[in-house]
């Protein structure tokens, strides 16, 4: 047993008193370790991974080099022990497991990683994209907003899963997407990543009686969010901002979309995220790129209006699995953790914005 947990043991059954305390400490802190061992699936894929890059491919890895991998060690580690900030984020006095952070493997090997997947009915991988779905959706759970009764709206929902979760949860979600011909020539229905109607989003997470009075769709430009869609509880979308047309447009919904929430509602967005530069970006066409300075810049001008945004966080983590770039042509497996858009290395990047007064 961790050495906490009989300190524990020591302190609490030193005191008669508080033996009910010490019995209910400890039982919990076993169920906790045994759900650890019980989902070490993730554990095991991440060695198995690890050993696959760098026994079989060795220096020729696509994404990296060993010198790569030697340098970048040596400078995490440096500013590691010498940075006061460490891991690059913001004081974090938040309660919450995540908060405005970006995709890196540790988050896969929490227990709460392998319940929402089963949640999702979707197996645990190490794929950006199902990051993005389990953040987004714990997110919304740790902030009370995942409960019959609960208004919710999804902005570009293309053919995902959350909005059919939400309902199960009994919560009443608005899904909107582009048109169909505005989608149609941006590529997404060629692609099976755009929405007609409620009915592609039905995944069986809810019953049918549930999902068809709970959820609802509509076509939606994120560029111009209609005046009657208003007063709801939380809004959020998977990657969508980045294919608003260019950088200011993306920055600008992140603000806009804030009118359509109650007071203390909570907006959540996932992005694309450079990790190799804050200078250079991609800030027209259909996918744009957010650097650092983009975030800081948004959450600075969010916090003077009043509203409150969860802590940045652009540690990227240390596991191979983190150093790996995925080369184009992209969906051939796991990992998919980081990726190759021209030049650029990057991941996803999540947003959390609470509606001021």
């Amino acid at each position: 047993m961790p050495t906490i947990f009989l300190n524990l043991k020591e302190r609490l059954m030193n005191n008669p008193a508080d033996w009910a305390k010490a019995v209910d400490a400890l039982s919990a802190a076993n169920k906790v370790l045994s759900d650890m061992l019980a989902n070490a699936k993730l554990s095991e894929r991440l060695e198995s991974i690890e050993d696959l890059l760098a026994n079989q491919f060795g220096k020729n890895v696509p994404g990296w080099s060993d010198t790569d991998l030697h340098f970048d060690d040596v400078i995490e580690h440096t500013a590691y022990l010498t940075n006061p900030n460490r891991f690059e984020k913001e004081y974090n006095a938040s309660p919450y497991v995540f908060t405005s952070v970006g995709c890196r493997s540790d988050f896969f090997h929490l227990p709460l990683y392998n319940w929402w997947c089963e949640k999702l009915k979707l197996a645990p991988v190490f794929l950006r994209k199902q990051w993005e779905w389990v953040y987004i959706t714990h997110a919304l759970y740790e902030r009370g907003m995942l409960k019959p009764g609960s208004r919710g709206i999804g902005f570009g929902v293309g053919t995902e899963p959350l909005v059919d979760l939400y309902a199960s949860f009994g919560c009443e979600i608005l899904a909107t997407d582009l048109g169909a011909e505005e989608a149609e020539g941006k590529g997404w229905i060629e692609t099976a990543q755009h929405a007609a109607d409620k009915q592609a989003l039905a995944y069986g997470l809810a019953n049918t009686e549930d999902f068809n009075r709970l959820v609802s769709f509509r076509p939606v430009n994120m560029n111009a969010i209609p005046d009657d869609i208003r007063g709801y509880d939380f809004c959020y979308s998977s990657c969508s901002i980045e294919h608003v047309g260019d950088l200011s447009l993306s920055k600008q919904f992140v603000e806009n979309v804030l009118d359509v929430l109650k007071p203390g509602g909570i907006s959540i967005h996932t992005t694309e995220f450079v990790i190799n530069s804050d200078d250079e970006t991609v800030e027209e066409g259909n996918t744009v790129l957010w650097r650092k300075r983009d975030f800081r810049e948004v959450a600075e001008k969010l916090r003077a209006k009043g509203h409150y945004v969860e802590p940045l966080d652009f540690y990227t983590g240390r596991h191979l699995v983190d150093k790996y770039v995925d080369l184009p042509p992209f969906g051939r497996g796991e990992p998919h953790l980081r990726l190759l858009i021209g030049k650029f290395k990057c991941t996803s990047f999540g947003l959390i914005v609470r509606k001021g007064p």
